[in-house]
């Protein structure tokens, strides 16, 4: 094998092979040790967290046992723990190895695998497949797309879970969470027909653990399980590379020059008159206020609830974070109103009690706390100091990516819009007002067809060369 094959792995390498390999009798609560085996790190750690506080601890300052949602187990340990969660409700894990401080990026220690949400009860056309014809169309989809069959296929109590694991480990040094997060974009791109979950892409992802009950779909329990074992495993670079042609360009923005006004100076002296650039405008850009904006994405995620026919089943908890983080963030709510608060709009997404919990607001909660009292992160820019709200302030990229907006969705609101929406507003706005739309070369660009510049083309056409 030469090293352009090596660096390169073509389709042909891909072995296409069919069989499941899970073991007969095989229990689905350890599915982990596929992936997590004893090793001789001591401070390799794998998170299991739980719809409900059920984990006790020893709270230090007043020396009394307290009950939380999430624990840990030392990856060693994991053969003779993971039976106790066998049948139990509501658990999740992680899908990578941290180092025990915390569940967060910075204290990751490794990453050993890129995997897919796949909500196919999403999808019409597939809902109500049989397992193994889905494991019949994700392997077509993969031969057809030419990347490697997935290690694991989990059915999760109603959508699947997909995992190709890495040949070897790779430290967050090797791939970036921000790389991470590319490849994860490319895998939901090309599994969209499969109801691809866009919020499900990170490095620190939890997964419902199989052998344990999902309680989230049509509010019964279903088992999670492991359906689909394939043991040929490729290197991360190898899945980089496969999964690399269904990344989405990247855009690169290129700033417009901007025209400085000349102005006439007439010297005291009877010289030839000098032009000098005026000063730029120091006027600030016009734009809302956070209060106001918060208030505008709060009615924004109500009509985006009216326009979906209040059919948010599988988004609620979503839709409750936000529109509580913006309700607090516009100034209608507190923390002494943030349970009812909380509780009415439960109620109007039909959430019944035993769906949810205030300890799934927790954090938002203390945010709205400090918030409430006026704590804010001061941050430098260009030597000046700015303060900022506790609470979350997300890009519409986010917003429109977490609950998956569509162009005919954007139209129908105030600002969760992307920029080929205002930038469709704004033309709009300037044909209202009686201007004429722009039918010149500026607009058709012909010099794109020809594959010159616009300069280029100008000469040529002054030229009589055109």
């Amino acid at each position: 094998m030469n090293n352009a094959l090596k660096l390169n792995p073509q389709p042909s390498l891909y072995s296409y092979d069919r069989t499941n390999k899970l073991p007969t009798d095989y229990d689905s609560i350890f599915e982990p040790l596929f992936y997590h085996p004893k090793n001789d790190k001591k401070n390799a750690f794998f998170y299991i967290k739980a719809d409900e506080a059920i984990f006790p601890y020893t709270d230090k300052t007043t020396n009394t046992t307290k009950f939380a949602k999430q624990t840990r187990h030392n990856i060693n340990d994991l053969e003779t723990v993971l039976l106790q969660y066998k049948g139990m409700s509501g658990i999740t894990a992680t899908a990578n190895r941290f180092n025990g401080r915390s569940r967060k990026g910075d204290d990751l220690i490794c990453s050993i695998m890129f995997y897919c949400d796949a909500d196919i009860y999403k999808i019409e056309s597939k809902k109500n497949l049989t397992k193994e014809e889905v494991i019949a169309e994700i392997l077509d989809h993969c031969e057809a797309n030419t990347i490697p069959y997935p290690n694991i296929i989990n059915y999760s109590g109603g959508g699947y879970y997909l995992k190709w694991l890495f040949l070897t480990e790779c430290t967050k040094y090797q791939l970036s969470g921000t790389a991470y997060m590319r490849v994860e974009e490319a895998i939901i791109r090309l599994f969209a027909d499969f109801g691809a979950d866009n919020g499900a892409k990170d490095i620190t992802r939890i997964l419902r653990l199989p052998g344990t009950l999902n309680p989230k779909i049509d509010r019964t329990d279903r088992l999670c399980e492991t359906i689909f074992y394939n043991d040929v495993r490729y290197t991360m670079d190898e899945l980089r590379y496969a999964f690399d042609k269904f990344q989405e360009p990247e855009k690169i923005k290129i700033p417009k020059p901007k025209k400085q006004p000349l102005e006439i100076v007439t010297p005291k002296s009877k010289l030839e008159g000098v032009y000098k650039k005026r000063e730029p405008s120091k006027r600030p850009k016009v734009t809302k206020s956070n209060m106001q904006l918060a208030k505008d994405r709060f009615d924004d995620l109500k009509t985006l609830i009216q326009l979906r026919n209040g059919n948010v089943l599988h988004s609620r908890m979503l839709f409750l974070f936000w529109l509580l983080n913006f309700k607090a963030l516009c100034g209608a709510t507190n923390f002494v109103e943030f349970e009812r608060d909380a509780l009415k709009i439960a109620i109007s997404l039909n959430f019944e009690s035993s769906e949810w919990s205030l300890d799934d607001l927790c954090t938002l909660e203390r945010k709205v706390i400090r918030h409430n009292r006026g704590y804010a992160t001061i941050k430098k820019q260009n030597g000046e100091h700015f303060k900022f709200s506790n609470l979350y302030t997300p890009k519409n990229e986010t917003l429109i990516n977490t609950f998956s907006i569509t162009d005919d969705e954007q139209a129908h609101l105030k600002t969760i819009i992307s920029p080929e929406e205002k930038q469709r507003r704004r033309a709009q706005k300037r044909r209202d007002l009686g201007m004429k739309p722009q039918l010149g070369e500026a607009t058709s660009q012909p010099w794109i067809a020809l594959g010159i510049s616009r300069r280029t083309y100008y000469n040529r056409k002054k030229a009589g060369c055109l």
